[in-house]
């Protein structure tokens, strides 16, 4: 999603899934923090 959309900011909202707050990602998010925002839903969404 992000090479595809070079030239735009994007949104993305996530779950609390623990692949999302991995170690892993977090030079991804770094390296792209000026084009790409997360927004986290609650860790309770009932729906």
């Amino acid at each position: 999603m992000v090479k595809e959309n070079l030239q735009k900011h994007i949104v993305m909202v996530l779950d609390n899934a623990r692949i999302h707050h991995a170690k892993l990602l977090k030079p991804f998010l770094r390296k792209n923090s000026q084009r790409l925002s997360l927004i986290f839903l609650p860790p309770y969404s009932p729906n």
